[in-house]
């Protein structure tokens, strides 16, 4: 009996799922482009090496 309503459910997941990734992907990308040339430019502006947690992963001193 509720066998429709799921499928009608799953079909609608799978369009937006279709759907999605062609309107997200590129804003996501440029967002990400962005975000990723602000990172890049900031520690040049400020003249502030990286933190070394972001060069290599902290040692655990046992």
């Amino acid at each position: 009996m509720n066998s429709s309503s799921s499928k009608t459910s799953i079909d609608t997941a799978v369009h937006r799922s279709c759907i999605l990734p062609q309107t997200l992907i590129p804003w996501v990308s440029e967002k990400n482009g962005l975000l990723f040339l602000t990172l890049r430019t900031i520690p040049y502006l400020l003249s502030i090496p990286p933190p070394p947690s972001l060069i290599r992963p902290p040692h655990k001193s046992s």
